[in-house]
């Protein structure tokens, strides 16, 4: 069972996200998923900043993992980074 807790969007999480997605980028494991479908919902709270920079590092990743399983992964997230971007 999950444990439900409060964490403060600051800025310090928003850098562990960033961490997150930078570690997870060129993974070959579930690691792309799970980093994916934690961020995603919290997309709308996030800043201008922390968006930004979860679009270019995923916009300038060298490598995506599998091409067929996580590349096409990343794409709909860094889809998702843009709209939540535009939508401000």
């Amino acid at each position: 069972s999950e444990k439900l807790t409060k964490v403060s969007v600051d800025e310090n999480f928003e850098t562990i996200l960033t961490c997150a997605i930078r570690y997870a980028i060129g993974r070959q494991t579930y690691m792309p998923h799970l980093v994916i479908d934690y961020i995603t919902p919290l997309l709308p709270i996030l800043s201008n900043k922390a968006l930004s920079v979860m679009k270019n590092d995923v916009a300038t990743a060298e490598h995506y993992g599998n091409d067929t399983i996580d590349k096409p992964a990343w794409m709909e997230f860094y889809a998702k980074l843009i709209n939540e971007m535009e939508r401000r």
